[in-house]
């Protein structure tokens, strides 16, 4: 029940972005484990968005049903998954066995009871664009609830809650200085590069050429 839930609600927002077709449609997934599952709401959501970025006022088509959000936000269409089950661990086995950064995230993670899909999608707004509002929408939602951890679809990994909001807390748009940490996978490198250098304004990378990447 629990994946045909999310695979709804991804084809909800696939075709919610009428007179396109699915291909052109650009997304970007992530999901927050959590200890205690605790429902959202429209002007819960809008408020922490306003209050973090500035943006969630014209939050528009609001609706719940079987324990998914679905929303739209300018070029942007929101789809909150709540689920009462925690994610599989086979399903977290390759982010697990790479989170050289997080030494006991295997032990912390296999606490969660529930977690939150996040998928958000576009027909109008580039791919780097639709993961910076991610971004932000995961920074917020996480702090809602009784967050153990936050899994990043588009670099496969796995992070605390504190390693997410130090990275985003400098995540500045004029400036480029882009989350990196958060959407690069680096492995097979742990003892090159200090483990605290991601916590740091160090961490998050300036990178002139980064939509290449995206």
């Amino acid at each position: 029940m629990k994946k045909l839930s999310v695979l709804l609600l991804i084809l909800f927002l696939i075709f919610s972005c009428k007179k396109q077709k699915p291909e052109d449609v650009k997304s970007h997934i992530a999901m927050i484990m959590t200890d205690v599952l605790r429902m959202l709401d429209k002007t819960t959501i809008s408020r922490s968005l306003l209050e973090d970025w500035g943006i969630g006022e014209d939050i528009q088509k609001f609706q719940l049903q079987d324990g998914v959000f679905t929303f739209s936000i300018g070029a942007y269409h929101v789809g909150i998954g709540v689920m009462q089950t925690a994610i599989p661990q086979q399903e977290l086995e390759y982010p697990l066995s790479t989170a050289w950064y997080w030494e006991n995230a295997r032990q912390e993670i296999s606490a969660h009871q529930s977690h939150c899909v996040v998928f958000v999608s576009s027909k109008i707004a580039s791919s780097l664009d639709i993961l910076k509002f991610l971004t932000k929408l995961v920074f917020s939602l996480s702090k809602l609830l009784d967050t153990v951890a936050i899994y990043w679809g588009q670099s496969a990994q796995v992070f605390q809650p504190s390693f997410y909001y130090a990275n985003c807390e400098t995540f500045i748009e004029d400036d480029g200085n882009y989350p990196l940490p958060i959407w690069v996978k680096i492995t097979g490198v742990e003892n090159s590069i200090p483990k605290d250098c991601l916590l740091s304004n160090s961490g998050n990378w300036k990178l002139s050429l980064i939509k290449d990447l995206f």
